[in-house]
């Protein structure tokens, strides 16, 4: 039982063990107050329900110290969470003990971040560093509840997918072979990422030992962190898979193979080493999505008559402008794999085998993207509207008083967008 008692003070205390036999002492200047807050320290024992006031005066900066780099997250995600965590968690959370947190103190942190315009993606961002901090607490039994949860942030901008028309392939794996003549990480590479469905991080990790020729595919073990080191732990749970490779890119891929000492890796930088995705997309991913339209020899002499006249060297290294392309939006490295997952919808393979194939867990919706992510969709509901009009009576009468010879309804005519009466 709790000891109530008033002090010298003034003030009333209460004082109640711990589970483990530790005593907690509190003290205010009302009785009623501090005998609410023993009855409650003791009802949530027999309940089994006790946390220790006192672990809830624990930060939130304090946690982020001793437990984040425990979370097991790619570089790239802990990159993320960090810069977030630096701009916007921190400097409102830090000193902040967990144990007073209420769901209201973070909707007017959500509602200040408005204010000074993130965006929906940053405050979604933002509210998960948040979210994962506090939920530690929770699993630290710090506080019973996370108050992150239900909060509300602005709905972000819709994520427009990007998937490549089959012309569009040639067009880009042709742009890159006649820019990247020989170069295996231009089209060979960026062909496998469109008819694997590979992501990047793993095409880039593949290793020689893992490709099976009997089976015409390879093995995804592992992939490649963006500052070159090499993950063991694929991307999801499903993500050790193995990855078949169609006939038609099987004997360029195969050939290309057979350079690669044991065990190296199919897939590296000029100067060796492992391929970095920064380089690669600003070296080849980015150039190859430019086109080059040479300069006429009237444009040649045009340009050196405006540098003379301009006082200026009438020379350069390259006479040529480039342009895009293909049409916006301009597709990234992982609209390939996103591609190959809609091709695979569309060629009618069921849901579980598309996220076998693709290393997505059969738990998750990832694969619902796919299902719809093409404008072909929209042709089929044009198609069904055409053939719904198909079934109507062909020239159905559109005349006053006038009736349809199969339904004999009597059908008003139609003037400036509203109908007339029918006499």
């Amino acid at each position: 039982m709790a000891w109530i008692r008033q002090l010298d003070s003034g003030l009333w205390a209460a004082t109640v063990y711990t589970p483990l036999g530790e005593r907690i002492t509190q003290s205010h200047k009302y009785k009623k107050v501090i005998t609410e807050w023993a009855n409650k320290m003791e009802s949530d024992k027999a309940a089994g329900d006790f946390l220790d006031p006192r672990l809830g005066k624990i930060t939130v900066g304090e946690i982020w110290d001793l437990y984040n780099e425990g979370r097991r997250l790619q570089k790239a995600s802990q990159k993320r969470d960090r810069s977030h965590w630096n701009k916007w968690v921190e400097p409102t959370w830090r000193k902040r003990p967990v144990g007073p947190i209420r769901k209201p103190h973070v909707m007017l942190w959500v509602a200040d971040m408005h204010e000074k315009e993130a965006g929906g993606w940053t405050q979604t961002a933002a509210l998960n560093v948040l979210r994962a901090m506090l939920e530690i607490a929770v699993e630290l039994g710090l506080i019973r509840s996370n108050p992150c949860a239900g909060v509300k942030v602005d709905r972000p901008e819709p994520h427009e997918d990007r998937v490549f028309e089959e012309w569009e392939d040639d067009l880009l794996l042709g742009n890159l072979e006649a820019r990247f003549p020989g170069e295996p990480t231009a089209a060979l590479f960026v062909e496998a990422l469109l008819y694997t469905g590979c992501r990047y991080e793993e095409m880039a990790a593949l290793r020689k030992d893992k490709v099976r020729p009997r089976q015409q595919g390879f093995w995804v073990h592992r992939v490649l962190e963006k500052d070159g080191t090499e993950r063991e732990v694929a991307k999801s749970e499903a993500g050790h898979r193995f990855v078949t490779v169609d006939d038609d890119l099987w004997p360029r891929f195969d050939a290309h193979m057979m350079t690669v000492p044991p065990g190296g890796l199919l897939f590296t930088a000029v100067e060796g080493g492992p391929l970095l995705y920064d380089n690669w997309l600003k070296r080849i991913w980015n150039r190859g999505l430019l086109k080059v339209v040479p300069w006429t020899e009237e444009r040649i002499e045009e340009w050196k008559a405006e540098r003379l006249a301009a006082g200026e060297r009438p020379w350069k290294v390259n006479y040529y402008d480039e342009v895009a392309l293909l049409e916006d939006p301009q597709p990234t490295p992982h609209d390939c794999r996103h591609t190959y997952g809609t091709r695979c919808a569309e060629e009618g393979m069921p849901e579980h085998e598309i996220a076998a194939t693709m290393g997505h867990s059969p738990k998750g919706n990832a694969v619902k993207r796919y299902l719809h992510a093409r404008n072909r969709r929209l042709e089929r509901a044009r198609a069904a509207m055409a053939a719904v009009r198909g079934r109507r009576s062909p020239g159905h009468p559109r005349h006053t008083g006038t009736r349809c010879p199969n339904c004999g309804h009597t059908v008003p005519s139609v003037q400036s967008g509203r109908l007339l009466a029918v006499s």
